[in-house]
């Protein structure tokens, strides 16, 4: 197998990154970096269905329960994202770094409590305790500020 190896200096690192690809020659050294670091991220993306939303433990071999349950573990991804994202668009985690993985462990724990509310949105409304939001923003903020993301580590500039 012939191979070429790709190293791209990473200014805000101060080194470099390489890559071992089998990729054609005429797909330029930066474009191979980002084709990598897109795998990544969807390698991640699936390390969240299967451990944070039990993508990997179908319960069934049928093909319509497969899918269902490849339906709605996607659809909680997109419910934990977009609350999220809403969250750091209201400022309430302020510059505090809160992983992707993380939130999505606590969204998970805290759905009893979000299905409550979509169900009866008024009786949330009457009280004025905010124990949800308040534990969703004193637990997803990282406690360890100093230590590097896994993306991070692997020299990706996207990292939550």
């Amino acid at each position: 197998m012939r191979v070429r190896i790709v190293g791209l200096w990473d200014e805000s690192h101060s080194m470099y990154h390489w890559y071992i690809t089998n990729l054609p020659l005429d797909i330029k050294a930066e474009e191979i970096g980002k084709l990598y670091s897109a795998r990544w991220t969807i390698e991640l993306l699936f390390r969240e269905l299967k451990s944070c939303y039990k993508l990997e433990s179908i319960p069934s071999r049928k093909s319509h329960v497969v899918e269902a349950f490849l339906y709605a573990s996607l659809l909680t991804l997109l419910a934990s994202r977009a609350l999220l994202l809403a969250v750091r668009r209201w400022g309430a985690l302020g510059e505090r770094r809160t992983p992707l993985e993380r939130w999505a462990r606590l969204f998970v724990s805290a759905t009893p409590e979000l299905l409550a509310l979509v169900l009866d949105p008024v009786a949330m409304a009457r009280t004025r305790e905010r124990p949800l939001l308040r534990f969703l923003l004193a637990e997803a903020p990282d406690p360890n500020v100093k230590r590097q993301l896994l993306p991070e580590r692997a020299g990706l500039k996207w990292a939550a």
